[in-house]
């Protein structure tokens, strides 16, 4: 059995970790608290108050700093941060940060392990780069023994959380060259757009293993020869960005296309003939196709559950046939042939689930959601050699009206008056000043504007408000900071939210909407290395454990929008559309 194919035991393992260290914490609350350190502790815990070379003394950078609660839950407290460095290294890029504050604890400060991570129990493995241009996701290296190229989560936090910053660093894979700055998403998916990317390392580095307190030097890195012996496929995974319109909804990737259009427009219910408007609908679609590439492009036709399965059979194959027959004589490019089929219906429940809607995915990932119709194929690109071999593929949804969605999804979070804060430039401060900046409040953003919606579940009903905090836009994408809270300042669970994609426990319903022409722009999603299978998640937050007056910080990161955008309407499903949202633009 190889690597990729193991098992893994996350969650198990994380509950150990937790009974390890409430273990070890109460040992340690049964000494005095002036005992003598251990034997040992000094190399567990390294104090240099001002971090000298040659009796030089170096300042501390700090591009960004935020805070979130760890868990997503309020009432275990804030843990403060800083990234200091993105830096180019040999074979990779080193990203240094700092941690702090009494939530900082070493169960506490990385969300858990899912069972195909490819990381370790005490790894601080949550640290990423996205890059939207190259629609690549770049997550920390992994070493032989399946071990992360990064501190350990003993190494930034401490069993009561450290009264100073704790430095920390994750080695990711190699980045473009283009790229001047990087957006970082850290922990539970707190996003730090901008950060300035160099080549030169943080000084000086220290020997010391373990806690290094802010000031106090900075981690040696993994050697040039342990970079060079891992597998980079296995931390760079290819991403997709996602869009819709009223009448079709789109997911890139660099290889794939996919587009899902409404089924109630393409036909009437229980029919196989084209209407009148599907005609413009299949045009743009032909039109995309005709640009992709060519190929050999399957299309698939399903219905929903509804009726008897022979039946529903029959008219999934009638429909994709329908849909072939259009596009053969609209699509312009030569090289690109059509073979359909068709599955049936949606299976059991697909009734409902095409009232609340589905998102298009690639069909190398998925062949198709319910009610929709995948064309899939490779081919080669017109643009030349660099991006030959293109797979073309769409998704034709073909059944019951069908709610067109895409990506979001809730994140980590800041206590009231604390939000994440990052800039074009990186401040070079003492590492008093440093520490101070870290720990201190944030300027609260203010709110752009907000909708009411309810959590409904078991034994749940509470109406939660839904807050803008942001939305940066960049040439790059676009960063949008929202806040979910209780209405009534009350602690709401929030398990059982009906955004939850299970079993990632994102939300991927959020929507900016460019209302000039109607289009939603989705955050990204990214996939297995290998392609096997579901994705892994949303460039954007996880859902919130629990919401209570105070609220959640929630990120996610959609497309670029066009230039010409200055205003824009936030959707969610179960929510009022918040409406003229101004748009700030970043230089990143």
């Amino acid at each position: 059995m190889t690597r990729r194919d193991r098992p893994r035991h996350g969650r198990s393992v994380r509950a150990l970790v937790a009974l390890v260290t409430l273990a070890v914490g109460a040992l340690l609350a049964l000494a005095p608290e002036d005992a003598a350190p251990a034997m040992g502790e000094a190399s567990r815990h390294t104090t240099l108050h001002a971090a000298t070379t040659h009796g030089v003394t170096h300042k501390v950078p700090v591009a960004a700093v935020f805070t979130y609660h760890p868990h997503q839950d309020p009432s275990e407290g804030v843990i403060h941060g800083a990234i200091n460095a993105v830096v180019r290294i040999p074979g990779g890029t080193a990203v240094f940060y700092s941690l702090g504050g009494r939530a900082d604890s070493v169960a506490s400060n990385m969300p858990p392990l899912d069972l195909v991570s490819p990381y370790n129990a005490f790894d601080a493995w949550s640290v990423g780069i996205i890059d939207p241009q190259g629609m690549k996701y770049y997550q920390p290296l992994t070493s032989a023994d399946e071990h992360c190229l990064c501190s350990k989560t003993a190494d930034i936090g401490g069993l009561s959380g450290p009264a100073k910053p704790l430095v920390g660093y994750a080695v990711l894979p190699e980045l473009p060259a283009r790229m001047k700055t990087a957006t970082v998403v850290f922990g539970f998916g707190v996003v730090l757009p901008g950060i300035p990317i160099t080549d030169t390392l943080p000084r000086p580095t220290t020997k010391a293993s373990g806690n290094i307190e802010l000031g106090g030097g900075w981690p040696a890195l993994p050697s040039k020869s342990a970079i060079a012996a891992t597998d980079k496929s296995l931390s760079i995974l290819p991403m997709a960005a996602n869009t819709a319109k009223p009448q079709a909804a789109t997911s890139s990737t660099p290889t794939t296309t996919s587009i899902a259009l409404n089924s109630s427009v393409l036909f009437d219910f229980g029919k196989a003939t084209l209407t009148p408007a599907a005609n413009g609908v299949l045009e743009d679609a032909a039109a995309k196709i005709s640009k992709a590439g060519t190929g050999v492009v399957t299309i698939v036709g399903y219905t929903d559950s509804i009726g008897d399965d022979a039946d529903n059979q029959v008219l999934s194959e009638q429909r994709a046939q329908a849909v072939q027959a259009a596009l053969t004589k609209l699509v312009t490019r030569r090289g690109v042939t059509f073979q359909a089929s068709g599955k049936g219906g949606a299976g059991t429940g697909g009734r409902q689930r095409h009232r609340r809607g589905t998102c298009a995915q690639p069909a190398r990932h998925r062949d198709v959601h319910e009610g929709g119709a995948v064309m899939t194929g490779n081919g080669t690109h017109p643009e030349g050699r660099r991006r030959t071999r293109m797979p073309v593929l769409a998704v034709i949804a073909a059944a019951a009206a069908l709610a067109l969605c895409a990506c979001t999804s809730p994140s980590p979070s800041a206590s009231a008056g604390v939000t994440p804060s990052a800039g074009a430039s990186v401040q070079q401060l003492s590492a008093k000043d440093a520490a101070a900046e870290i720990l201190g409040t944030r300027k609260a953003l203010p709110v752009l504007g907000s909708a009411t919606g309810t959590i409904t579940g078991p034994g749940v009903d509470s109406a939660v408000i839904e807050q803008v905090l942001a939305v940066r836009a960049s040439a790059a994408s676009t960063v949008v900071i929202w806040r979910l809270k209780s209405a009534s300042g009350a602690r709401v669970d929030a398990a059982s939210f009906q955004l939850a994609h299970a079993p990632l426990m994102d939300t991927r319903l959020l929507g900016v909407v460019d209302t000039a022409t109607k289009t939603t722009y989705r955050p990204y999603t990214y996939y297995p290395a290998q392609g096997n299978g579901e994705d892994l998640g949303c460039a954007c937050s996880k859902l919130p454990q629990e919401v209570d007056g105070t609220g959640e910080v929630l990120y996610a990161v959609v497309p670029p929008l066009p230039t010409s955008v200055t205003k824009v309407s936030i959707t969610l499903p179960g929510f009022g559309t918040v409406k003229d949202v101004p748009v700030t633009r970043d230089k990143g």
